[in-house]
This record gives structure tokens, C-alpha cells and sequence, in this order.
């Protein structure tokens, strides 16, 4: 299962701002289930808490500026597991 996000902010304020995004990803604590970024499509720079299941950037952005993050992960299944069925 590949999943894929687009996270997109803009600074409306009149000063340079530096924000933290923060999206969630799946924890697993099934050992034939995996969680995986695939840093091909990832935004680079990105902090990962596979505890939490968070992943994070920090962007800086100057007033009116907008900037997009973007996050692809796969999440590997047993083959022998049936999904929605």
C-alpha cells in the first residue's frame, strides 16, 4: 500500500516565520508489517519519530511566501493478508 500527501503552507504575517509541519504515519507493532518513507518522493530534510509515527520539517518562510512538503510512504502487508474484504 503506497500512500502519498501534499502539505502545502503559506506565511501570511509581515515577518519571516519559521514553522514546524508535523504529519502523522502509521505505527505498526505487528512485526510482518512494515512502514516505510520512500525518500524518491519525500520532501528532503524531514525529522522522523517511529515511536510517535510523526514526520516533520521545519520550513522557513519569508512574508506571503507559500511552500509544499511532500510525503510518500509504503506500508508492506504479509502476502497471505487480505485487504478490505
Amino acid at each position: 500500500l503506497n500512500r502519498a500527501y501534499r502539505i502545502t503552507v503559506t506565511n501570511q504575517a509581515t515577518s519571516t516565520q519559521t514553522i514546524e509541519v508535523r504529519e502523522n504515519i502509521p505505527v505498526t507493532k505487528v512485526d510482518d508489517v512494515k512502514v516505510e518513507i520512500l525518500k524518491e518522493g519525500t520532501t528532503a530534510g524531514y525529522k522522523l519519530d517511529t515511536y510517535r509515527g510523526l514526520v516533520s520539517w521545519e520550513l522557513k518562510l519569508m512574508p506571503g511566501e507559500k511552500k509544499s512538503v511532500d510525503l510518500w510512504f509504503k506500508i508492506a502487508l504479509p502476502s497471505d493478508w487480505v485487504i478490505g474484504g
